[in-house]
């Protein structure tokens, strides 16, 4: 029988979104790309503004765009699944 990863734990909307933004904000500097961190500060204050409203049906559809957009960075030490808590 092969081993099962371990589930990760499941994270509120708020708590997701700083991560995949905080990830990809530090991704564009670093990579110089200025169209490309004007895109995720919009998806990152489009999202907030819909969680403080009690929206997370709107917001969840950024925080996606966040987490898909970082795919390409998905080999980075710093990848927020690669970081995240196992076990809980």
């Amino acid at each position: 029988m092969t081993a099962q990863p371990e589930p990760r734990e499941i994270r509120p909307p708020a708590t997701q979104l700083e991560e995949w933004f905080q990830f990809l904000r530090d991704r564009s500097e670093a990579e110089g790309t200025p169209q490309f961190s004007r895109m995720v500060g919009f998806a990152h204050g489009y999202a907030t503004a819909m969680l403080e409203l009690g929206r997370e049906d709107l917001a969840m559809p950024k925080i996606g765009w966040l987490m898909n957009e970082s795919l390409r960075f998905s080999a980075h030490p710093d990848y927020p699944l690669a970081t995240a808590p196992k076990g809980q």
